[in-house]
């Protein structure tokens, strides 16, 4: 269940062409961007691109993205092949 913050955030970053979600740990940053991701794809927005500063991050938003029912494809360097990684049928 998504806050009364959380939606207030997903509503301002659906009227804008870039944002940025940062704050700090355990203040709601990766379920408010797969909610505004969520509803960017019910918009018919195309395609949408996510990053975060780490490969741990960028695990945990693409398994959350991915849990809201959508397609997600994580790309990841070839170094990185060998290690362990909760959504490794998402890597590629």
């Amino acid at each position: 269940m998504l806050n009364l913050l959380t939606v207030n955030a997903a509503k301002s970053v659906l009227q804008k062409p870039i944002s940025l979600i940062q704050g700090p740990p355990g203040t709601g940053k990766t379920v408010t961007s797969a909610a505004i991701v969520y509803h960017m794809e019910k918009q018919g927005q195309g395609q949408v691109l996510v990053c975060a500063p780490s490969n741990v991050a960028v695990d945990q938003l693409a398994g959350k993205i991915s849990a809201f029912g959508l397609k997600v494809v994580r790309l990841c360097a070839k170094s990185r092949g060998a290690v362990s990684s909760p959504i490794k049928d998402l890597s590629q």
